[in-house]
């Protein structure tokens, strides 16, 4: 096995142990520990725990998938679980919060890029390369998207004041 191939498997369990965490945050600490992470305020805590809790299982997938590829050494696994991350750090950074990316889109970058560098056959790292740059920028635009449609129903559900 070659140094990249185990860099690409230590990133992977790095990036599946990361989502473990988020995992924990979503489920286990919504209402405690999570809430000055995400920013929660108390009135939500309740009404928001359940997708949340939703959330965190999808992470938990992704922790799975990412951290079984590592120890199978599944050159597609090592690259498409962290793709699969990267592109909802895009989501989440455009529609959310931008430092997302910094948390979760660039350890899941790094290691795409890695797992690539390790890749058996450059033309499938290409066409995995050119589906990862146009998954994470369809997914970028459609969080910037989704951020102004949902502010926009916000303000229409703010009532209006007599003067």
């Amino acid at each position: 096995m070659t140094a990249i191939v185990t860099a690409a498997r230590g990133l992977n369990i790095f990036v599946g142990l990361e989502h473990c965490f988020f995992m924990s945050l979503e489920t286990i600490f919504w209402r405690t520990k999570a809430r000055s992470v995400f920013r929660t305020r108390s009135a939500d805590l309740n009404a928001t725990a359940g997708m949340a809790a939703q959330q965190g299982i999808y992470n938990l997938f992704l922790a799975v998938g990412a951290i079984l590829s590592a120890a199978i050494v599944d050159h597609r696994g090592l690259v498409v679980y962290p793709m699969f991350m990267l592109w909802a750090a895009c989501f989440g950074a455009t529609s959310i919060l931008p430092k997302i990316f910094l948390f979760q889109g660039m350890p899941a970058l790094v290691t795409v890029a890695v797992a690539l560098l390790a890749f058996p056959t450059k033309g499938e790292a290409l066409n995995l390369t050119i589906l990862g740059v146009v998954g994470a920028a369809v997914l970028a635009v459609g969080g910037a998207y989704w951020k102004k449609v949902d502010e926009e129903a916000k303000g229409a559900a703010e009532p209006m004041v007599n003067n």
